[in-house]
């Protein structure tokens, strides 16, 4: 390793490479391709529908939609040129999952003692939790810039 590669991941760890100047934009164009992905999933979700039950329907359509929304992400918000590689996608999908254990995991805390409402309610806040989850994960670790 290189003196000056070794100076800069002590002084700036790889995390902290990425600008935070950049949060805001990054959070906006994050949040945009959010909403753009989940209207795509809820057409491809629906698709299916009509050939699947519902869990083949949802498995199918969210993982399309973590294909194309890790390429979206990855040009739109955190600027990358070129192809998005299959390593970039399986980490992607690895988030995905991890979202889904924070969200089920979540709503069966609630158990069949709480009404929809109940589950309603924690299925947004860990919603919330998993999509926040998501940005720290594409920006720092899927997307993180590379170090030389």
């Amino acid at each position: 390793m290189r003196a000056h590669c070794w100076a800069m991941t002590v002084i700036a760890p790889r995390t902290s490479l990425v600008p935070t100047v950049a949060l805001p934009r990054h959070l906006v164009r994050f949040a945009a391709v959010s909403v753009a992905n989940t209207v795509l999933f809820l057409a491809v979700y629906l698709l299916f529908r009509t050939v699947l039950p519902a869990t083949g329907a949802n498995v199918l359509a969210t993982v399309l939609t973590t294909v194309t929304g890790t390429a979206a992400n990855g040009r739109v918000t955190f600027g990358v040129d070129g192809a998005i590689g299959v390593r970039r996608h399986l980490k992607s999908m690895a988030i995905t999952v991890l979202g889904l254990v924070i969200t089920t995991g979540a709503v069966s805390l609630v158990g069949a003692g709480g009404g929809t409402v109940d589950e309603m309610a924690v299925l947004v806040v860990a919603g919330a939790v998993a999509g926040g989850l998501r940005f720290a994960l594409l920006r720092h670790w899927v997307f993180a810039p590379a170090v030389d």
